[in-house]
């Protein structure tokens, strides 16, 4: 009887850790899956607005640099063709 009842409590205990820790690392390796996979969203997110943001940055400013540099030239054209006609007529 005693011997029955340290066997079954050395297989109940062994059982019970096993599965414990079946379960605990389970748990752990879903746990951190989803901590590092929230982190990875959430850096490539900002790092993604912020690379967007600068080159859509640096896009507008040469857009308009190159139109503000035509505009001016073209007004520039036509002003000194209309003053060189008042000029010499």
């Amino acid at each position: 009887m005693l011997v029955d009842s340290v066997a079954l409590l050395l297989i109940d205990s062994v059982a019970d850790l096993l599965i414990d820790s079946a379960a605990l690392l389970l748990l752990n390796c879903v746990t951190d899956l989803l901590i590092h996979s929230v982190a990875l969203l959430f850096i490539d997110g900002v790092i993604n607005g912020v690379t967007l943001l600068l080159v859509d940055s640096v896009a507008l400013l040469l857009l308009d640099s190159v139109a503000d540099l035509l505009i001016d030239s073209v007004a520039d054209l036509l002003i000194d063709c209309v003053a060189l006609l008042l000029i010499d007529s």
